[in-house]
């Protein structure tokens, strides 16, 4: 697995412990037919709950002699709550539980480093968010670790 997929699959890892079993959790993307399914009321399919974190944007910065590598990442929350005040609430509880999270772990050894000098944004999705279901995405920006033209050369056998 490359650098990326071991720091999403890190951030899933944490969240998981956050919030526990009740979510179906996913990484990348959800199977789409499964999704179109449920959102059709066809209850063969039990994705929702779920919450799914996505790699977006990534950029490299040199800076110096080293290379700095920022990754986007959106973490989608979906619930189902057929009553409407409930359901709004429940969401905004999940999404603010997430968000203090990463504000107040944002440094780990696994591998990766929110980065709050950039926003964490939240935002309800408008694609989810019809009837009985309701849905938040948070974007945040992880700080990876560092290159330089010493440790490519290294890694490559130089």
């Amino acid at each position: 697995m490359n650098n990326i997929g071991r720091i999403e699959n890190n951030i899933l890892s944490d969240l998981k412990n956050l919030l526990g079993d009740k979510y179906n959790y996913y990484r990348g993307y959800i199977p789409e037919r499964k999704y179109k399914d449920k959102i059709e009321g066809n209850d063969k399919y039990k994705e929702i709950p779920f919450i799914l974190i996505r790699a977006g944007k990534i950029g490299t910065l040199k800076e110096g002699i080293s290379y700095n590598k920022k990754i986007n990442f959106i973490v989608r929350v979906a619930i189902e709550n057929e009553k409407l005040e409930a359901g709004y609430l429940e969401i905004l509880e999940i999404t603010d539980k997430i968000i203090n999270f990463l504000e107040e772990n944002h440094f780990k050894a696994k591998g990766y480093d929110i980065d709050l000098n950039e926003k964490i944004v939240a935002n309800s999705n408008q694609e989810i968010t019809a009837g009985d279901y309701w849905g938040y995405d948070i974007e945040f920006v992880v700080n990876t670790n560092s290159t330089t033209p010493g440790s490519i050369l290294k890694a490559k056998g130089f």
